[in-house]
C-alpha cells in the first residue's frame, strides 16, 4: 500500500514541478477523494486484520489512523 502511494506522490512531483504546496495538496485531495490512492479501512471484527481499499470506498474518518504511534527515523532514537 505505501509503495503503491508512494509512486502516486512521486508522479505528482514529477507531474507538477511547479506547483505551490498548496496545488500539490489539492492535487492530492482530488486524487484520494476520487478513489486513486490505497487506505486502511476499520477492522471487520476483533482479532480481525485491517482491510485495504481504495480512498473513496471509506470515509476519512473511518481510516485506521497512526497516530499516537512513534515511529523512529533511522540514526534518532
Amino acid at each position: 500500500m505505501d509503495l503503491f502511494d508512494n509512486q502516486i506522490g512521486r508522479r505528482i512531483g514529477a507531474d507538477n514541478p511547479d506547483a505551490s504546496p498548496e496545488e500539490l495538496q489539492q492535487i492530492i485531495k482530488s486524487k484520494i477523494e476520487n478513489g486513486e490512492v490505497l487506505v486502511m479501512a476499520p477492522k471487520a471484527g476483533e482479532g480481525s486484520p485491517p482491510v485495504i481499499t481504495w480512498s473513496n470506498k471509506v470515509s476519512e474518518a473511518d481510516t485506521e489512523s497512526a497516530a499516537g504511534v512513534e515511529v523512529p527515523l533511522p540514526g534518532h532514537r
